[in-house]
């Protein structure tokens, strides 16, 4: 959130969580609320890098084809592996549920400003909606018609012609 506030005259803009001063077109002042290092930890978390979701994408795919390779008995893994060789199955399907939860994650960049957008859908009344579904029930109607005259046309045409291909009289 940003907030509006005076100060020495002047009006100063505090941007998201108090972090930035904001005075003037050219000037700009960092103020830290709280320890400097949370505040680069967080700044690092929250930087996107070029490649990230491409690189995730890549190794979901990997860790569910990897788990279902594993669940299906196709790859097997040595009993005497430590921990994961007693519990294959399991672990097959830990790397399945970690390939579709980030799976999720690199969708969920594209999908989220779509959400914002349905929040401002607004709904048909009980008129409106009823009106609507008959229109589309009658036109359904009508095309199902259409179609089944074209076919019994077609037929008529075609297979009195077929029978006489296939049984030349002479």
């Amino acid at each position: 959130m940003s907030e509006l506030k005076e100060k020495n005259g002047k009006k100063v803009l505090y941007l998201l969580f108090g972090t930035q001063l904001i005075d003037g077109p050219e000037q700009k002042e960092v103020v830290y609320s709280g320890d400097s290092k949370q505040h680069r930890a967080l700044q690092l978390l929250s930087k996107e890098y070029k490649y990230e979701n491409f690189i995730l994408l890549v190794l979901a795919l990997f860790a569910i084809v990897l788990g279902a390779l594993l669940v299906k008995n196709v790859l097997q893994i040595d009993e005497s592996f430590p921990i994961i060789g007693e519990y294959q199955v399991q672990f097959a399907w830990v790397l399945i549920s970690l390939g579709i939860v980030s799976l999720i994650l690199v969708a969920w960049p594209f999908y989220r400003p779509s959400i914002a957008e349905i929040k401002h859908v607004k709904g048909y009344k009980r008129a409106e909606l009823f009106i609507n579904l008959l229109r589309v029930i009658v036109f359904i109607l009508i095309m199902a018609a259409f179609f089944v005259l074209c076919d019994y046309v077609l037929q008529k045409l075609f297979i009195s012609n077929v029978k006489e291909w296939i049984n030349p009289t002479k």
